[in-house]
């Protein structure tokens, strides 16, 4: 043990850091010589995490042998921890960049969605926009919304020119008018981030209403509804989508009065709200991150639909909300174009699998499903 302090006393961080540094190299070259270069980056990420979770226990470890054996000791554990932590780092930022460089390198693919850049807080303007002018019976809406045609205009033109990223497109001039055309409700500030349901509700509002519903009030009719997108309640004590599905179109209101809505026939395409943000007993926003297993298929319940026909709906976009805050987190959207599913990330456009689309409907907070 004493050893090992001298060694650490000496030059503790150069030491740990040559040696532990030498070990990865070594691991590394053997691990990925003959790897691809996708492989390699990822090899480098799973070792950075890998020393970043040794680091942490190296930590812990040093704290508890400084009760029991020195303080020599607790300084040997502390210089190791910084050296693996500092390196796991390195590595995991290093493969970070190489993940992108690598997206940024695969070549277009025609009709694939466009990266939108983001100078600040505006992913709640991406995600949304990228549903809107990859998911058809959402993008047919557009010309109806004077605020996003020199948008729409950019964007084909981008996508017609093979651009990975929309450089032309500034986002936060669409803030700026969205800040005007709702009064300031909107924030104009590049870095306050806003609920991306709030833009939905903007843009398909009165006249562009996506949804037309009639509604019955304690059995009676009562009015013509219009809706821009189904806000559904979500119920923590039963997180069955099909539950609260069914519980928007006949549910009981806080007044204690039974309210049922329905279409009249069935709609072209539907914008489903999941609400994970509510309000606590303080009356402070908190979000429910629970898992809530969306189906890809759906169809109307019986009674919400006067018509004879109840055809299936298949989603073919939906935005997640990574975080726990209305006001901060990050959006991230999803788009199937043709057979293939995008995941639309700011700048970022990578093509992802089934397998990765169903487990990130998990978390799903805005879906659009179009009729099949």
């Amino acid at each position: 043990m004493n050893g090992v302090a001298n060694v650490a006393s000496q030059n503790p961080f150069q030491s740990c850091w040559n040696t532990v540094q030498e070990h990865i190299e070594s691991v590394q070259n053997q691990i990925c010589g003959s790897f691809s270069t996708d492989c390699k980056i990822y090899t480098m990420l799973i070792l950075g995490r890998v020393l970043q979770t040794a680091a942490l226990v190296s930590g812990i470890a040093a704290v508890a042998v400084a009760f029991i054996v020195s303080t020599n000791a607790f300084v040997a554990g502390g210089v190791l921890t910084v050296a693996l932590g500092c390196l796991g780092t390195y590595l995991a930022n290093q493969a970070a960049e190489g993940i992108q460089a690598s997206r940024m390198s695969r070549p277009f693919v025609p009709g694939q969605p466009v990266g939108l850049n983001n100078g600040g807080a505006n992913c709640w303007i991406n995600a949304p926009l990228q549903m809107l002018m990859n998911a058809p019976a959402l993008r047919e809406r557009l010309p109806h919304i004077p605020e996003l045609n020199d948008f729409v205009q950019a964007y084909t033109a981008a996508r017609n020119d093979s651009q990975k990223v929309a450089n032309a497109i500034d986002t936060q001039r669409i803030r700026q008018q969205l800040h005007r055309g709702t009064n300031g409700q909107l924030s104009s500030s590049a870095f306050t981030s806003e609920d991306a349901a709030a833009l939905f509700e903007y843009l398909f509002q009165g006249g562009n209403s996506l949804h037309v519903l009639q509604q019955q009030l304690g059995g009676f009719p009562s009015a013509v509804r219009r809706e821009p997108m189904l806000s559904l309640e979500i119920d923590r004590g039963n997180l069955q989508f099909n539950s609260f599905w069914r519980n928007f179109f006949n549910h009981v209101t806080d007044q204690n009065v039974r309210q049922e809505f329905a279409f009249q026939n069935a709609p072209n395409d539907q914008l489903i709200h999941l609400k994970r943000f509510y309000r606590n007993r303080e009356g402070g926003l908190e979000k429910i991150n629970d898992a809530i297993e969306v189906p890809m298929r759906l169809q109307l319940p019986r009674r919400a639909i006067r018509s004879d026909e109840n055809p299936y709906y298949e989603c073919d976009a939906f935005l997640n909300h990574n975080g726990t805050s209305i006001n901060g987190g990050h959006y991230v959207a999803y788009v199937k174009i043709g057979e293939v599913w995008w995941q639309c990330n700011d700048s970022s456009v990578l093509e992802v699998t089934k397998e990765q689309v169903a487990e990130a409907m998990k978390q799903s907070y805005i879906l659009h499903y179009k009729k099949v």
